[in-house]
């Protein structure tokens, strides 16, 4: 009798980028680490709206990659992308918008703040 084998799929290698989740629902972070973890990236910080994020920003080494939820309490992505984006250091890392509205109007404003781009919830 010939024995079955059962293949795991393949695990990424871990990934050295430094990435930045932003979104003020918990679930949702944690959907995008999980995501994120899955394809080898496990340097990531997490912040809770768009003011806790420039504090995080402005207290840690550059981020290569900036997930930014577009509606948040106290401080919108869009607000904490063009202040992320008067930071020097900040002027080519990639922020991608999260929106739950993907009309061409938000996927505009997304662009028009400095986000290099926008993908629409939920995250597949």
């Amino acid at each position: 009798s010939r024995a079955s084998v059962t293949s795991r799929p393949a695990v990424p290698a871990p990934h050295p980028a430094r990435v930045l989740v932003v979104d003020d629902v918990a679930i949702n972070r944690r959907v995008l680490m999980m995501k994120l973890n899955q394809r080898g990236f496990f340097n990531i910080t997490q912040a809770a709206n768009g003011k806790e994020a420039l504090s995080v920003i402005h207290s840690s080494p550059v981020f290569d990659l900036i997930l930014m939820d577009v509606m948040m309490p106290e401080l919108s992505g869009y607000d904490a992308t063009r202040r992320i984006r008067q930071d020097p250091r900040y002027s080519a890392v990639p922020i991608v918008g999260i929106t739950g509205n993907c009309a061409p109007r938000e996927l505009q404003q997304c662009l028009e703040c400095g986000m290099t781009a926008a993908m629409g919830k939920p995250i597949d």
